[in-house]
């Protein structure tokens, strides 16, 4: 949930409690709307995965699926929460697919249904990059192609994160393809160019398109544009392979 860590030191704990609840509910039940194991609650975060204990093929869809719907709900919901005196607040979302092992994990005295594995890891790391590239949904390269050509997406970047051997392309998940527009369509074909110069070194027209984006409030073509204009003034070494270090636990 953006910004509840903030209110920590704002409200109340009865009122923190009040603010949770609201916003958990939306979450947990959007999950299991679209078919979700609830897996656990870690403060404000909810952990869940698709595919078991119900065996599903889509998965993946069924994952993106509900975090767009989550982000739109909430949305709409803020007026309902401003009623009740709640704070007009967001979510943001990391999605990995990958093999992992799900079962009972614990001891003799406590057992939890979990699922562990680098894909879990690697989700977490995918929410918390949402703050650095001020998006609220991104997605692992693994979950772009098994969803293939149901949503309309756009790359995002190439990074290396705290814990994970091999760099990760991310992805943005704008919607369900047949329900974008010409202009979502038309942000992401820009979007993807861009990024194609961009992994070229082709820093000019790179920044340029970027800079075109970032003229709609696009916070990723910001700082990518800002990125191609300090590289067309100091370019990276040759070997670069455009993936960037973000040391993020």
């Amino acid at each position: 949930i953006v910004g509840f860590t903030k209110l920590t030191g704002e409200l109340t704990p009865e009122k923190l409690v009040e603010v949770l609840s609201a916003y958990l509910g939306v979450l947990s039940d959007e999950v299991q709307h679209f078919g979700g194991t609830l897996d656990k609650f870690n403060g404000d975060d909810v952990m869940a995965f698709w595919g078991a204990p119900t065996v599903t093929t889509d998965h993946a869809r069924q994952a993106v699926r509900c975090a767009l719907h989550t982000l739109y709900l909430l949305r709409e919901k803020h007026p309902e929460f401003t009623a009740r005196g709640l704070p007009a607040l967001e979510a943001s979302f990391g999605i990995a697919t990958g093999d992992v092992i799900v079962g009972n994990v614990g001891n003799a005295q406590r057992m939890n249904y979990t699922v562990i594995g680098d894909s879990v890891n690697l989700a977490s790391r995918l929410q918390g990059l949402n703050r650095f590239y001020g998006t609220h949904l991104l997605v692992s390269q693994a979950t772009h192609d098994e969803v293939g050509s149901s949503f309309l997406m756009r790359p995002v970047d190439i990074v290396a994160v705290y814990g994970r051997p091999a760099p990760e392309t991310i992805y943005e998940p704008f919607g369900e393809i047949h329900q974008m527009d010409d202009l979502k369509k038309d942000r992401a074909e820009k979007s993807e160019r861009a990024f194609a110069h961009y992994l070229a070194r082709r820093w000019t027209p790179a920044a340029a398109m970027y800079a075109e984006l970032a003229l709609t409030g696009d916070p990723v073509a910001e700082l990518m544009r800002k990125r191609c204009v300090a590289y067309l003034a100091s370019p990276p070494d040759p070997d670069w392979d455009g993936v960037t270090m973000i040391p993020l636990k």
